[in-house]
């Protein structure tokens, strides 16, 4: 392809495009490919992880299949990794945590299951966690503490979760604005000083929720 070195940037999100994804995309010299809301179906080319100054995917509101390919873990300076409402299933990998520049990790709307892994609280840039309506089980890691310097959003709502909120780690959490946790069977109480955090502010916790499990007198309470 003439003039490929100078490629870049692929957008076509939003063009009702059809077929299955090519694992030529990896010949090219991609930072940024956005498919987002189109009608793609099949799986995730492995060979996408061989993009490795792409700084973002969104392949999000398709309908890919499949489990999302261990190799993709090698695109080492992603920052937004979205693949959101499609019929992805499988797990989520350990091999996760060597996105370390990741800042944004929206997968939910997919069948994916098993537990979050640990490597994936390794990842202190991380600003936005979204894998609600998804079939994770397990519990929520205490080592979410150590993503205090970037992370602003936490959604994990209806999944299979269960166990003691870490809420004395949660607390650590200064920056927070929305923790959405509805829809698991988490016990444990949301503390005092989560709940001083509530405010109108920009940088106030503006959205709480928790499932009645947990005892919260701040909270917005939901199945």
């Amino acid at each position: 392809m003439a003039g490929a070195k100078m490629l870049g940037v692929i957008d076509f999100a939003e063009n009702q495009l059809t077929g299955t994804l090519s694992s030529k995309l990896s010949s090219l010299p991609i930072v940024s490919l956005n498919l987002e809301e189109n009608n793609f179906k099949g799986v995730i080319p492995a060979a996408l992880g061989k993009l490795t100054d792409m700084t973002k995917l969104d392949l999000s509101e398709n309908q890919l299949t499949g489990m999302i390919p261990e190799d993709i873990y090698n695109a080492t300076s992603m920052e937004n990794f979205h693949l959101f409402q499609n019929k992805l299933n499988g797990t989520l990998s350990v091999n996760i945590g060597r996105l370390t520049n990741l800042e944004t990790l929206q997968l939910g709307d997919n069948n994916i299951s098993g537990t979050l892994p640990e490597e994936l609280f390794t990842i202190t840039t991380l600003s936005d966690i979204s894998l609600e309506n998804t079939h994770i089980t397990g519990t929520l890691s205490s080592n979410i503490s150590e993503m205090y310097e970037k992370l602003i959003k936490v959604d994990l709502s209806n999944n299979e979760m269960s166990g003691q909120l870490p809420s004395e780690s949660i607390e650590k959490l200064t920056l927070l604005t929305e923790l959405i946790l509805h829809g698991n069977k988490f016990v444990g109480s949301i503390t005092k000083a989560i709940c001083e955090e509530k405010g109108l502010f920009l940088y106030d916790l503006q959205n709480l929720t928790v499932p009645k499990t947990v005892s919260c007198g701040c909270c917005n309470l939901q199945a």
